[in-house]
């Protein structure tokens, strides 16, 4: 039995072929295409995850990195919880165009959305882009990092379930916050409530006196 549900939406961008598509499918599937095609638009898929005795619905938009799609994607970016911007470690441009996706999903996104930097195809030996350099740039931004392979899926289930667990423990902190202002709202509203009432009172009996 599961005490709660929440339902999340993560937005996956990056330059092309950076492995984006492959990441969605070995997380919602637990598959990897050995010859996926490029992304056309938008893709979507989505997976129920039980953490912490709750039910988590993920909902992963992967979108394409062509500059041709940039604009049909930007309305994708509504309502979502997580931006995911994806580099490859073999790929130096796509680390290059990190900040440039930034700024676009910071222009499209809420301020209080969480962002995450992923380094792909750390399972490859031909690595162009060292950790400590994603590591560094993800302090440098105020992002999470992490680095993961979709090929034989190491660090992308820790990677979501990290994630997940920020974004229900920041949900609980928003509701608590709520449920406090509400708390101090109802005796202040009572307090008002009591001393109109002895005006009124007091105005009756004025008006009772001045009649004798």
């Amino acid at each position: 039995m599961f005490d709660s549900e929440y339902d999340f939406k993560f937005v996956i961008i990056g330059d092309s072929t950076v492995g984006k598509t492959c990441l969605m499918l070995r997380f919602v599937n637990n598959f990897f295409p050995e010859n996926q095609n490029t992304t056309l638009g938008i893709d979507f898929r989505s997976r129920n995850i039980e953490i912490e005795n709750q039910e988590v619905k993920c909902q992963i938009w992967d979108t394409a990195g062509q500059e041709r799609f940039r604009n049909l994607t930007t309305s994708y970016y509504r309502r979502a919880d997580v931006v995911l911007i994806v580099y490859s470690i073999d790929n130096t441009t796509s680390y290059d165009n990190i900040e440039m996706w930034l700024n676009q999903a910071k222009i499209n996104t809420a301020s209080e959305i969480e962002i995450v930097l992923v380094g792909t195809k750390n399972d490859l030996e031909n690595r162009e882009v060292s950790y400590q350099a994603g590591s560094e740039l993800a302090k440098e931004l105020g992002v999470l990092f992490y680095e993961v392979s979709s090929k034989n899926g190491k660090g992308i289930e820790n990677m979501f379930v990290g994630i997940i667990e920020k974004l229900i423990q920041k949900k609980k902190n928003n509701d608590e916050i709520i449920n406090q202002t509400q708390t101090i709202k109802k005796p202040f509203d009572v307090t008002i409530s009591h001393v109109q009432t002895e005006e009124i009172v007091k105005n009756d009996n004025k008006n009772n006196k001045s009649c004798c």
